[in-house]
């Protein structure tokens, strides 16, 4: 029915900006795929996360996007 359709539509808005408020990037719904904004050797670069992930791994720098993700090392 269109009119639950549109309350769950409301839902998923909802916590979407919810999300994105605390400084998330979503960068794919379908596969996932976020972006949480970190500090790493005096520059901003994204920590990387896809869902089925047990937890964050990966990082990459700001311009370059999720095909330069890199293992996180730093020690």
């Amino acid at each position: 029915e269109l009119s639950k359709l549109l309350q769950e539509f409301d839902k998923m808005d909802a916590l979407i900006h919810k999300v994105q408020d605390m400084g998330i990037h979503i960068k794919d719904l379908i596969i996932g795929l976020i972006d949480f904004p970190a500090w790493h050797e005096d520059r901003e670069v994204y920590l990387c996360w896809q869902a089925g992930e047990g937890e964050v791994e990966y990082w990459h720098e700001v311009e370059v996007g999720f095909s330069g993700r890199q293992l996180i090392d730093w020690e």
